[in-house]
């Protein structure tokens, strides 16, 4: 079962998130004390089936306590080759539609949504969804009985009566209640029927009958075909496993207290491992055993020149789980001193070891790095292949270089694991698959508010984002020599302008704008362009605005002017680009009709899944483009997108052009060297700017 999306409710700061869409390898983002960590302790929840606290995990907002069937975890599956395969075994028989939908509720019980292809509906099974079939049972026949005492004393009476006075057998057997239940069922439809033809009442009551047989249809067939898929994936369903404190690694460990600890936990509870309460660190050290294949028992019986061996052998194991990832040169020892094994870590500087040192006096950084391999240490060799991931700020107290590094682990280990975790850094935000960023807010309301459309939430959240792109105020930090910017109204924007300050170069052999020097800076809308402007003054040497040619666009290059801001031919419109200034455009008007149509149906088609033969065709796309007199392309690209998407959310525009960024890229498409004047246009006026000529 592969872990697809989630909607958690009513829990701590989260009333509803909303569905949120998980890959191989998805990022929270987002201020301290938005509630990541609560996306991280719901999806953790997920795996126990304890009831919640009252006290830790109710919302705040809730006037009244929860109640019990009150959802709070609902995670989506889709079934895999390999559960399909067990499927087929039972009763069910896999459709077009594997996506199983399972909630857990607050009081501790799950319920399963999967779609039943014989009856071609959806049904709520419960995991005791026997008790949920007898009771309306019970409730059809405490109303039929209601009815029968209103009849006449006739064979018709007794023979209803008869139904009713059959009693549940005591403890059945799994089996027999299946025969149980079908026989209250088989017996209160007749009884039913028997009703409609004796009864002599309104017509309401034949209304009410056909709910009670519409109740009964749903009971008739119980157990359900889907009993048996939730008997099947109840097992197959993965495991969420959270870590938070990396940072506890026990790196000197007595032996013989461990061993006791193993056999006899509740006696040694108040000694100590090294000098600590070992109940929290009992978990990593087997880990750290398990991974050396280090065993306690074997190593206090070996004499002292055979732990020498064993010290090689162990040395040699560490160092090939910890150097290869740790980007400084490390030699890793283990010491096995009489009672005690130690981890010892020592640098390597220009090819000579210097002395070891004990793990407790090594760099907070490195412990980090080290208890991850040591906890997750199962998901980086494959043998917890399957499992959720839900690391809590797994880069912290690393360098840049490190966490870098690291972020490339996580993408190995995403290969076998889904991996969820939370981050404030922008080195371990995977700049590649910008779709996989979830950012976390907290409303005014105090209440958490999560979205996929990271480009929409304030400046603050998206902070480490902006960094990650280069398109922050501190871009000159993050990647250091840019000497130019370029200020643009949104993120859309600026992507689209990168991708063709490339496209330009490779097309016609020049460099415009060399893209090394070149930051291109997105405001976050009309209004704040001035001011970013402004503040990128003192961060580059030159600085080019481009706003759209409406008049929003107008206003905003109308205040940057008029607060002399920039000199004016620094501030270039798209209309000036396209040769006609009086022209309402946006940068997208620049980019040619039939490009924006290869983007479009390949972005509706893999990204928002809708079928080929439902896209647009190439004709009446650019058709509909040449029909808008001057207007802006985009809405006709939200036309044709709407049309044909079911929630009518049709296209949006960042990830949009980094769908084109991406074609680009991948040589998929072709911009004809005649459909670039406008870009052409533009970047010649910012080399004058930049470079004081166009040469």
């Amino acid at each position: 079962m592969r872990f697809v999306a989630c909607r958690i409710q009513n829990y701590r700061s989260i009333l509803d998130s909303g569905w949120i869409t998980l890959g191989d390898l998805t990022v929270l983002v987002g201020k301290n004390e938005a509630g990541k960590t609560n996306v991280l302790r719901a999806l953790e929840s997920f795996s126990s089936g304890a009831a919640y606290d009252l006290a830790m995990d109710a919302p705040k907002s809730l006037e009244e306590d929860p109640e019990a069937d009150m959802p709070v975890v609902t995670n989506r599956f889709v079934l895999e080759d390999e559960d399909l395969e067990l499927l087929r075994k039972s009763s069910y028989q896999p459709g077009s539609n594997n996506t199983v939908a399972v909630t857990k509720h607050w009081g501790g019980r799950y319920t399963w949504e999967i779609p039943d292809v014989k009856a071609r509906r959806r049904r709520v099974v419960d995991d005791n969804g026997a008790d949920d079939v007898i009771e309306r049972l019970n409730g059809v026949r405490k109303y039929l009985r209601g009815k029968v005492r209103k009849l006449e004393d006739t064979p018709t009476k007794k023979k209803l009566i008869d139904t009713f006075t059959k009693r549940r057998p005591a403890a059945p057997q799994a089996s027999k209640l299946e025969q149980y239940i079908r026989a209250q069922c088989a017996a209160l439809r007749n009884a039913t029927n028997l009703c409609r033809e004796s009864l002599k009442s309104p017509s309401g009551t034949h209304a009410r009958i056909d709910d009670i047989e519409a109740c009964l249809d749903d009971c008739f067939d119980y157990p359900p075909p889907n009993h048996d898929v939730v008997t099947v994936l109840r097992e197959k369903k993965p495991e969420f496993r959270y870590f938070a404190d990396f940072a506890e690694v026990v790196g000197k460990v007595n032996l013989k207290i461990y061993l006791q600890l193993l056999s006899e936990p509740d006696k040694v509870i108040k000694k100590t491992l090294d000098g600590e309460d070992p109940t929290e660190r009992f978990k990593t050290t087997k880990q750290l055993f398990h991974l050396l294949q280090l065993d306690p028992a074997r190593i206090v019986k070996l004499t002292p020149e055979l732990r020498i061996n064993e010290e090689n052998r162990l040395a040699r194991k560490a160092e090939n789980i910890l150097c290869p990832g740790w980007v400084q040169d490390i030699a890793v020892r283990v010491r096995l001193d009489g009672d005690y094994a130690m981890l010892l870590v020592s640098d390597v500087l220009n090819g000579e070891e210097q002395p070891a040192t004990e793990l407790r006096h090594r760099s907070e950084g490195f412990k980090t790095f080290l208890s991850f391999f040591v906890n997750c240490g199962g998901a980086i060799d494959g043998e917890l292949a399957g499992t959720v991931l839900l690391l809590d700020e797994p880069g912290l107290h690393l360098h840049a270089d490190q966490q870098s590094a690291f972020l490339d682990i996580l993408k190995a280990v995403s290969r076998h694991n889904q991996v969820v975790y939370t981050s404030h850094s922008p080195w371990m935000l995977p700049e590649e698959a910008l779709n996989s960023i979830v950012t976390v807010e907290k409303k005014t309301d105090g209440q958490t508010q999560i979205t996929h459309k990271w480009w929409t939430q304030t400046t603050d959240t998206t902070l480490t984002i902006r960094k990650a792109l280069g398109i922050s105020r501190t871009h000159e930090l993050v990647f250091p020599g840019k000497r130019f910017a370029v200020a643009v109204e949104g993120p859309s924007d600026a992507i689209i302008l990168q991708t063709f300050a490339e496209v330009l170069a490779r097309k016609d052999r020049k460099k415009y704008v060399d893209s090394l020097e070149v930051a291109f800076r997105p405001a976050g809308g009309t209004k704040k362009l001035p001011g970013e402007v402004a503040a990128a003054q003192n961060d580059f040497e030159e600085i080019v605005t481009v706003v759209d040619s409406d008049k929003a666009g107008l206003e905003a290059k109308q205040r940057i002017l008029e607060g002399h801001i920039v000199p004016k031919e620094t501030v270039f419109t798209i209309g000036e680009a396209l040769g006609t200034p009086g022209r309402s455009a946006t940068i997208e008007d620049l980019i040619p009709a039939e490009t924006l149509f290869i983007v479009m149906n390949d972005y509706l088609a893999t990204k928002r899944g809708v079928p080929r033969a439902r896209l647009p065709s190439k004709r009446e796309f650019v058709a509909a483009v040449e029909k808008t007199d001057g207007g802006h392309v985009w809405p006709v690209i939200a036309r044709f997108a709407d049309s044909r998407v079911k929630d009518g959310r049709g296209v949006e525009k960042v990830p949009f052009a980094l769908h084109l960024q991406r074609l680009w890229t991948r040589s998929v498409l072709d911009f004809q060297k005649a459909a670039l004047v406008g870009f052409r246009n533009l970047f010649l006026g910012f080399r004058r700017v930049f470079y004081g000529s166009e040469d």
